[in-house]
């Protein structure tokens, strides 16, 4: 799919988007109802909550906000949490914060992943797409996934500060110094989606998640 351009509300320069508790994630059942629960949190912030769902929406086709995004992460992303720190433009994480793209441990797929290798060294996007194993939060930052871990406690006043920074900032100038940033990044998605359709159709995809839900060992048959 190609990339869309999410025009900003008049008058917001930068977005703060901070993660639901992992707590919360595990008792939401669909991307609408979590960004009911998401709203608890960016109402602080002073975010429309239509821009954030819309973002939600939009990540995984790798579209670009006009605003700069940055994640605030509390404690996991792993999975589709990975695509939405993917998605941000800077991350700052608390250093109890854990990071996985965990589809292969039960067969599922992760196109949404192409751009990887251009956030982080392709070897250590390959280690963690191969092995599905959680990165810790200094580890991310180590790799140039993340921008800045803090003690949990000032996870929120250094996000703030940060984006504070940016939104002082000429609003023509920041505009085009995320566009300028983003020419180098690989349109790629349409060619992931092809790569991992026979992943989603395949009988481990169905057999990756029964075993999860049946806390057994998967028994993978490569079909």
């Amino acid at each position: 799919m190609p990339r869309r351009n999410v025009n900003p509300a008049p008058g917001i320069r930068a977005a703060i988007y901070a993660r639901v508790s992992s707590e919360q994630q595990a008792q939401q059942n669909t991307i609408a109802s979590q960004v009911a629960a998401l709203q608890q949190r960016v109402q602080a912030d002073g975010l429309a909550l239509e821009e954030e769902l819309r973002f939600l929406d939009d990540g995984y086709s790798g579209s670009i906000l006009a605003r700069p995004a940055l994640e605030r992460l509390r404690d996991v992303a792993w999975a589709g949490g990975f695509l939405l720190t993917q998605c941000c433009d800077l991350c700052l994480a608390a250093d109890t914060a854990t990071f996985a793209i965990s589809e292969v441990k039960v067969g599922r797929g992760a196109p949404w992943a192409a751009p990887l290798p251009w956030l982080i060294p392709p070897r250590i996007a390959l280690q963690i797409l191969l092995t599905g194993d959680p990165v810790t939060a200094a580890r991310a930052c180590e790799v140039g996934l993340v921008n800045e871990v803090v003690p949990l406690a000032e996870l929120r006043s250094r996000t703030q500060e940060l984006a504070e920074r940016i939104a002082a900032n000429a609003p023509l100038s920041v505009l085009a110094a995320k566009r300028t940033a983003y020419l180098a990044r690989p349109d790629v998605f349409d060619e992931a989606e092809r790569i991992w359709a026979p992943v989603y159709h395949s009988a481990d995809a169905q057999e990756g998640p029964a075993a999860f839900r049946d806390k057994r060992r998967p028994a993978w048959t490569g079909r």
